[in-house]
């Protein structure tokens, strides 16, 4: 399979330090600018779910997570402690699901479900990805008003990748993409500096698990050291001294060593509906398939020229954004006259969500979208690699800076993902 991933995992995120000094970018509320970071004052926790997953043995996959965070912890000029708490247990209840499931919530989760719960946690989703399947993984990030980060989750494609621990394979590495989506996690967004982690592309079979010194200076410009050497290792839950936490940590544990052996035959699986309802908050990072015009095309069910009648952002669990569009051409399949794109993002309810990735859209511009038609509605095809905004000239330009693209080692280098220039020669393509 060729694949060309996204690291994106939010389109206008920038802000440098100091100006032109550094590549590094910072992750920003999209409403006032106020940059996202976690509060120092208090420990930053992580948890693993109790699922595991991606085919991996659970006990080394736990140890890859703490080493991923700690390669970001233990730098000397950062100043930010991190805590694996014990191993997340909680309901299958949703965050980032599709908007048509919405009114199941409680029903499935058996009690109200809160808007944010708090809990950041890695997790692989096995049963129903609801992305298209370009997606590889999402990094989400939820935030209060102020930007102060309330909840961070790391979601993988369990579904349509394979994964490894061990060096050489040609399947995603599982380290190399979690130590990039930590950086994320912290609040860093993408840069172009080579030999950074946090940078904006990816060679299928690399294993980079070592930070540059622009994800360095990065990570101090978010949690300065404010004297002496700050750097700490990953701590644990107190009473927790193994994958599970408290006083059931030893009964637990058993339970854990015994799902791994299950593993080793083959993936866990997941109750219905399961990893659908695991879906974070708010991705802030997107791992997606780099796809060229031809390929969207293929994907697409119509692909089609509209103008944006309307928006609005509601709080449902997170921040939903409701996009009308009326359709003034249909240049490939079959689309109604006007549509309703419902994406997560936005700001409402006095908390922000945020999808790297995902396309943004103003009220009168005029685009074209390559459009999957989902049991939950129309949905952009390929994040915002699926939609172009049309100039007064015709000329089509989109916005993939949140988007990292990287390929398959046998695939050649790393490209943008090409789009004709202008919207008569993306007739011509798709005639």
């Amino acid at each position: 399979m060729l694949l060309r991933l996204v690291f994106g995992f939010a389109l206008s995120l920038c802000l440098s330090w100091p100006a032109g000094a550094h590549a590094f970018q910072v992750a920003t509320d999209q409403g006032n600018g106020d940059e996202l970071r976690w509060d120092t004052s208090n420990v930053v926790e992580y948890r693993l779910h109790q699922d595991f997953g991606g085919g991996l043995v659970p006990l080394r996959m736990q140890g890859a997570v703490r080493k991923s965070f700690e390669t970001w912890s233990s730098l000397p000029d950062s100043d930010i402690d991190v805590q694996e708490g014990g191993i997340f247990r909680g309901a299958a209840c949703p965050h980032a699901i599709p908007a048509a499931m919405v009114p199941q919530v409680d029903a499935i989760c058996g009690e109200p479900v809160p808007d944010v719960d708090g809990e950041s946690v890695v997790f692989f989703i096995e049963t129903l990805w609801p992305f298209d399947t370009a997606v590889i993984g999402l990094t989400t990030l939820t935030w209060a008003e102020g930007g102060e980060l309330v909840d961070a989750d790391i979601a993988l494609n369990g579904i349509d990748y394979d994964w490894t621990m061990d060096a050489g394979a040609p399947v995603t590495d599982f380290e190399t993409i979690l130590v990039h989506e930590i950086g994320h996690f912290f609040g860093l967004s993408h840069t172009s500096e080579p030999g950074a982690v946090m940078r904006v592309d990816y060679q299928q079979g690399d294993r980079v698990l070592s930070l540059g010194q622009d994800d360095i200076d990065g990570l101090a410009y978010l949690y300065p050291c404010s004297g002496g050497d700050c750097s700490s290792r990953v701590g644990f839950e107190e009473a927790s001294c193994s994958m599970a936490g408290g006083a059931g940590s030893l009964a637990a544990l058993a339970g854990l060593l015994l799902l791994a052996g299950l593993l080793r035959g083959r993936r866990a699986a997941a109750l219905p509906l399961l990893a659908l309802l695991l879906l974070p908050s708010v991705a802030d990072t997107s791992v997606v398939v780099e796809l060229t015009a031809l390929d969207l095309a293929d994907r697409s069910d119509a692909v089609v020229r509209g103008t944006v009648t309307g928006s609005s952002s509601r709080m449902d669990r997170v921040v939903w954004t409701d996009v009308t569009l009326r359709v003034d051409e249909v240049l490939q399949g079959d689309s109604p006259a006007e549509l309703l794109i419902t994406q997560p993002g936005g700001i409402a309810g006095g908390y922000g969500t945020k999808v790297f990735g995902m396309p943004d859209f103003a009220l009168g511009e005029e685009a074209v979208l390559f459009l999957d038609f989902t049991d939950f509605g129309p949905r952009v095809v390929g994040l915002a690699q699926g939609k172009a905004t049309v100039g007064a000239d015709g000329g089509l330009e989109r916005d993939l800076s949140g988007l990292s693209l990287a390929r398959a080692a046998e695939a050649g280098p790393v490209r943008a993902a090409t789009l004709p220039p202008v919207l008569d020669g993306l007739r011509t393509l798709l005639k």
